[in-house]
């Protein structure tokens, strides 16, 4: 009899225990959450705004970080949400995103790169920050 009444009180208490541990993961994360997003700024030419109104483009490549994960932007009445941010070379953004970045082929990329930096040009080894986003409204 003693037997398998520890038993049993085992696995009740055991029982109680996980219930309280889900218990205490819900409660971490429903009222500890933090969430952390910015409306921030990212000025944008007539071209690259041409191609976020037609869904061209989802990336821009930029010489500072302009914000985290998460935080969000307006060009004109879209509002986009950045979704990751990469350090990347120019070179890896010319040929393995230049779709993303709105242009039809690298050679295009390149051209847009330097006419926004005329004086520096294109360099292939300079590092640029890869901002990923998408459009949310």
């Amino acid at each position: 009899m003693c037997d398998w009444f520890h038993t049993l009180l085992f696995f009740f208490f055991f029982y109680i225990l996980l219930i309280y541990i889900d218990i205490y993961i819900y409660h971490t994360a429903v009222f500890n959450l933090v969430i952390i997003m910015t409306v921030i700024e990212i000025p944008f030419n007539e071209w690259s705004t041409k191609r976020l109104k037609s869904g061209n483009k989802t990336a821009t490549s930029r010489n500072k970080k302009y914000g985290r994960k998460g935080d969000v932007f307006h060009v004109e009445n879209m509002v986009f949400e950045i979704e990751s941010i990469e350090y990347l070379k120019l070179v890896t953004v010319t040929f393995m995103h230049y779709k993303e970045e709105g242009a039809t082929g690298s050679q295009e990329f390149i051209d847009v790169w330097t006419g926004l930096h005329p004086k520096v040009g294109f360099i292939p080894s300079k590092k640029v920050y890869f901002h990923k986003f998408r459009r949310i409204d």
